[in-house]
């Protein structure tokens, strides 16, 4: 498992719910921890290579989002796993 009891390797997940309850941050926290090999919500994580797919969100919404997950996250050297 990725993030045990929330993401398994091999297996797509889509997060569902009314909008403004910070699902794309969770998903964007989820990929950086998975790319920088940082635990998340107190679980340790196996390290991997993330993809994230938006199809509500313009290109600079996301980049945006990004940036502000970033700054909650430990170190940036494997960022290049993160898509």
């Amino acid at each position: 498992e990725l993030v045990p009891g929330v993401l398994e390797r091999g297996v797509p997940t889509m997060l569902a719910g009314p909008g403004g309850t910070h699902k794309s941050r969770l998903a964007i926290q989820w990929g950086l921890s998975l790319a920088t090999r940082t635990s998340i919500l107190g679980q340790d994580v196996e390290p991997a290579s993330f993809v994230y797919l938006s199809y509500e969100d313009n290109r600079d919404e996301v980049l945006r989002r990004r940036h502000d997950a970033r700054a909650l996250e430990g170190p940036h050297e494997h960022l290049g796993e993160l898509r």
